[in-house]
């Protein structure tokens, strides 16, 4: 393990040293730097899974941290070390790391989806998980999944017709693999609002 440490430092220091020299002799000096950079960064990145594996949840938290310095659109590095920071009731640090990824990530789904998971799971605060799953449903590439999760907390919220739209809106398209759980779903919705409606 310190070896593979030792190694990823010598490949960082090696870089700067050389810098300069390729400045002079490379076509494309940053492309390069970044290459090499890049390669010690997923090298390091690397270690937090036998970190995790030890129980040594700081180590794989402060590791995400210095990798997303150097590369700021690992998602998984924010997800990750978040999911840690607030399963040790962490809670603050865990809302921070993820509004720098989502920040450092404007335009993805993902750290919407991950403060919106936050908030349904953790804070049962379900008017703000939707806030940022509706967010998260307004990106390009934002999957079925992140719509069933709108869907449930929008449930969760009293928010019946909402939650029928978006599973609705679940139901046509062509690349959710829980299709029949959106069917069934949105059957449920359906039977809630007749009730809510014969009782109004």
């Amino acid at each position: 393990m310190y070896s593979r440490i030792g190694l990823i430092a010598l490949v960082l220091f090696t870089t700067l040293l050389c810098v300069p020299k390729i400045g002079k002799t490379a076509d494309q000096p940053d492309a390069v730097a970044n290459g090499i950079c890049m390669r010690a960064l997923n090298m390091m990145y690397e270690q937090t899974d036998p970190h995790f594996d030890k129980g040594e949840y700081n180590h794989v938290i402060n590791l995400c941290r210095i990798d997303v310095q150097g590369d700021p659109h690992n998602l998984e590095a924010y997800a990750n070390s978040s999911w840690l920071l607030w399963s040790m009731d962490r809670d603050q640090e865990a809302v921070e790391f993820l509004l720098q990824g989502l920040k450092a990530n404007p335009n993805t789904y993902y750290m919407y989806d991950e403060l919106g998971s936050y908030y349904y799971f953790r804070r049962k605060d379900y008017a703000k998980s939707i806030s940022y799953y509706e967010q998260a449903s307004a990106c390009k590439d934002c999957p079925a999944l992140t719509l069933h999760m709108l869907a449930h907390a929008y449930q969760k919220n009293g928010q019946l017709q909402e939650a029928k739209s978006t599973w609705e809106r679940v139901l046509a398209m062509k690349n959710d693999p829980n299709h029949d759980i959106a069917k069934h779903n949105l059957q449920e919705v359906e039977q809630l609002l007749e009730k809510q409606n014969r009782v109004n």
